[in-house]
C-alpha cells in the first residue's frame, strides 16, 4: 500500500548529512512504485492548492526570487495560471519565520536541525490546504501528522544539539523557526511593482 511512501519527505537536509543517500533512495524507490505500481503521475496529485501551499511555504522561509519564475513555470505545464498576481495575492499578510543565511542571521544547516520545511508547514498550518494528496499517498495534514510520532523532530533535535557544541552556540529551534505568534514580519518576503517604475 500507499504506507511504503511516508518515509520520503522534503527536509532540505545538509549536504553533509550521514542520511542523505538513504533519503535518495527512498525517493528513488517511491518514483519506481508509484510509476509501476499505482500508475499515478504528478498530474494525478498536483493542483491549484498544491502551488499555493508551496508560496506559503515560499513566503515563511524568504524563498529565492526563482521561485516567481519556477512554479510559474512548473504550473504551467499542468495547466494550471500562476503569475506575479498570485505571489502578490498570498504574500499579502504572510509571515516570514526563518532566520537563516543569505536572509537571516545562522548558517543554513540550521533549519534542518530546527525541523526544516515540516516545521514551517506547521507553523503556517492554519493558512495551509492540509487535504491536498503528496506523492506519499496521503494528505499532507497526514504527512505532518506521521512525522510527530516518526522520531523525525526528536532527530532533529540531537542534530541541533550536535551543531550547536560544533559552532559553539546555544540555539533552540524557535531561534532559527519562529513561532506563528512572534514572525520577524508579517508583510510576506515578495512584494511585486507594477506600472512605470516597475
Amino acid at each position: 500500500g500507499m504506507e511504503q511512501g511516508t518515509g520520503c519527505q522534503m527536509h532540505l537536509l545538509p549536504a553533509t548529512s550521514p542520511d542523505l543517500m538513504e533519503y535518495a533512495r527512498n525517493a528513488g524507490k517511491l518514483a519506481v512504485w508509484l510509476a509501476q505500481r499505482e500508475n499515478m503521475r504528478p498530474r494525478d496529485i498536483v493542483t491549484m492548492e498544491s502551488f499555493e501551499n508551496a508560496i506559503f511555504v515560499h513566503a515563511a522561509v524568504s524563498g529565492s526570487t526563482n521561485g516567481l519564475l519556477h512554479l510559474p513555470a512548473i504550473a504551467h505545464e499542468y495547466g494550471i495560471e500562476i503569475d506575479g498576481n498570485t505571489f502578490d495575492r498570498l504574500h499579502r499578510g504572510a509571515r516570514y519565520l526563518l532566520d537563516v543565511r543569505p536572509s537571516g542571521l545562522w548558517p543554513a544547516e540550521f533549519f534542518y536541525y530546527a525541523g526544516g520545511v515540516p516545521a514551517i508547514m506547521e507553523e503556517i498550518r492554519s493558512v495551509l490546504h492540509l487535504d491536498v494528496l503528496t506523492v506519499t499517498g496521503k494528505t499532507l495534514g497526514e504527512n505532518l501528522e506521521d512525522l510527530k510520532t516518526s522520531g523525525f523532530y526528536e532527530r532533529c533535535e540531537k542534530g541541533l544539539w550536535e551543531a550547536n557544541a560544533k559552532h559553539k552556540i546555544s540555539l533552540k529551534k524557535e531561534d532559527i523557526i519562529r513561532s506563528w505568534d512572534n514572525p520577524i514580519g508579517t508583510g510576506g518576503s515578495v512584494a511585486v511593482l507594477k506600472g512605470n517604475s516597475a
